[in-house]
């Protein structure tokens, strides 16, 4: 299964929901390796993740960033959020 072509439907099906509440959602992957697993399944648990992250976003003006790697034999996808004042240092 081609997880980033999934990963890219999910981000494009989502982008619409982010864009509305002011938040920028990121591609960070380029290529991993295929992986063998239901194709459906998980499609689901990315959209689900975009939007758990996109309903409890409550600061504008942050970025969701989706990025995806080769880990052994298996493929690590991360999903982080950062609203710009935390990440400009405004937490300290």
């Amino acid at each position: 299964m081609d997880i980033v072509s999934i990963l890219n439907e999910c981000v494009v099906a989502a982008q619409g929901r982010f864009q509305n509440k002011g938040i920028t959602l990121e591609k960070k992957y380029s290529s991993v390796e295929n992986i063998n697993a239901d194709s459906t399944q998980i499609r689901e648990i990315f959209m689900n993740i975009l939007n758990n992250a996109c309903q409890s976003y409550v600061h504008s003006q942050g970025t969701v960033e989706v990025d995806a790697e080769n880990q052994e034999e298996m493929v690590k996808v991360i999903v982080k959020d950062c609203w710009h004042w935390y990440c400009q240092g405004g937490h300290k």
